[in-house]
């Protein structure tokens, strides 16, 4: 996978809000030197990401902001955060919904505009299919510390991109993964919890102008 650009245009109002969303930051700190081990001894097979809760945490080399998300399995939904200076957007995606927080009051757009805010939560999974294209050209690094304690880590480069992959060495679930894209580096943190996102209740829904159209 590599990186991905998530560019969100919000409108309502006459407010309007931007920002830039990059998938993985170049943050290596706190990790230990590279271990080598032999390369049979550890096999590229991380667990995919599908079907598991998780949080997640992006940041992108030379951006400001940083973004955290959860997502529910169960509900497939998504509520995201991003920090940029001094402020903050919340934003909540449900299957047929895009809610967003704007002066402490939720506003939920019309079914027909769900997908408003250009977030897929998609782009941040790592399904079986995708990560088992990567097996041809990836390569074994070793051991460094991780979140997860130790994580067996990976390279694997494309035309376009160089990507790293930290995999727990506990549960074989992928940790983090930074990805290289013109010298710029985008890293994307991985915490596997039960998570719980619904749609915030009270929000004010706006009429869907389309449907005069």
């Amino acid at each position: 996978m590599i990186a991905v650009i998530v560019v969100v245009v919000i409108a309502i109002g006459g407010v309007g809000t931007y920002f830039v969303m990059q998938q993985n930051r170049n943050d290596d700190k706190g990790n230990s030197e590279v271990q080598q081990d032999s390369a049979d001894a550890s096999v590229f097979s991380p667990a995919s990401t599908l079907g598991r809760d998780f949080k997640a945490t992006i940041e992108a080399e030379g951006q400001d902001a940083i973004t955290s998300f959860s997502y529910d399995v169960d509900s497939n939904s998504v509520y995201y955060r991003i920090l940029t200076g001094d402020k903050t957007i919340e934003s909540i995606i449900t299957p047929d919904a895009f809610f967003s927080l704007i002066d402490d009051a939720w506003i939920k757009y019309p079914a027909t505009q769900a997908q408003i805010g250009g977030f897929n939560p998609d782009d941040y999974q790592y399904k079986d299919e995708q990560l088992r294209d990567y097996k041809s050209n990836v390569k074994y690094v070793g051991k460094r510390s991780c979140s997860e304690g130790k994580c067996d880590v990976w390279t694997a480069d494309t035309p376009t991109s160089k990507s790293t992959f930290y995999v727990s060495t506990r549960d074989n679930y992928i940790i983090k993964v930074e990805t290289e894209v013109d010298e710029k580096t985008t890293t994307i943190n991985y915490e596997y919890k039960e998570v719980e996102v619904a749609a915030p209740a009270g929000a004010t829904e706006l009429p869907d102008f389309r449907s005069s159209l």
